[in-house]
């Protein structure tokens, strides 16, 4: 059997007393030039993969968002078409109807229910109520029944009361024949995500007109109870309305704000 040697490396004092060296400092230059290593590899390979990812997931956000707005915003117009289309519409069937002797008959009382319904039957069909009013406002006329309420709420969804009148031709001045309706019957029932909210607004009297969705502005509420919604109203000279988007976390509110001359 071979003994191997141990080897220490032992210095003199001077005085005959050996003392053993220690190796501390090689140990410790070693352990920094490794976390010199590790920090680098950090740097070049983990830092810009992070960085990657987090501009790839702002990225993804800014294109979600963007996709909200556009959605939010093609429905918003295809609804006020839709409204003004509708009124336009209805204005045109109530110009119509007043105009013809059937109306003018009716008005004196010189046909029967059954026949007032059959002339005024096609607009009832939508119309909560019309009513004939006077040149000083009283109601001379009524059928159907005018809500206590200007606005209704379904579900998730709020409308306001619309209300389209026409001169009556001949006889008193100043009287008019005037419907009310309410816009979701004459709007079609918007098929939004569940993050996403849509209001309209009736630029002519500050309010909101029309809301669907979570969070959103009560129909009948002004404006400025909504003021991120604000500046979709036209200001001054201008008389374009805005399309207003609003992002809150996850949900998406979208506001725009009907024509004040289709109104």
């Amino acid at each position: 059997m071979f003994l191997v040697p141990r080897l220490h490396n032992r210095v003199s004092d001077g005085n005959g007393i050996v003392s053993e060296r220690k190796q501390t400092g090689v140990a410790s230059q070693k352990m920094s030039l490794r976390s010199k290593i590790i920090l680098l590899f950090v740097i070049l390979a983990i830092a810009p993969m992070m960085a990657l990812a987090g501009f790839g997931y702002w990225q993804t956000q800014q294109l979600l968002i963007g996709a909200g707005q556009e959605e939010l915003y093609e429905t918003a117009s295809a609804l006020s078409r839709e409204l003004n289309e509708k009124e336009a519409e209805i204005r045109r069937s109530l110009t119509e109807m007043v105009e013809g002797p059937d109306f003018s008959s009716a008005l004196a009382g010189r046909v029967r229910q059954e026949e007032l319904q059959a002339i005024l039957g096609p607009t009832l069909d939508l119309a909560e109520y019309l009513e004939v009013m006077d040149g000083s406002g009283s109601v001379d006329f009524v059928m159907g029944s005018r809500p206590e309420n200007p606005v209704l709420t379904l579900d998730l969804a709020s409308t306001y009361l619309v209300e389209i009148e026409t001169e009556i031709p001949g006889g008193e001045s100043g009287r008019v024949l005037r419907a009310g309706f309410w816009a979701s019957e004459l709007l079609p029932e918007p098929n939004l995500p569940l993050q996403q909210s849509l209001v309209l607004l009736d630029a002519s009297r500050g309010t909101v007109f029309y809301s669907s969705g979570r969070k959103a502005p009560r129909a009948g509420e002004p404006v400025e109870s909504a003021p991120s919604f604000a500046h979709a109203l036209p200001s001054g000279t201008d008389a374009s309305p805005k399309f207003k988007f609003r992002q809150d976390g996850e949900l998406q509110l979208g506001a725009l704000a009907q024509n004040p001359g289709s109104r």
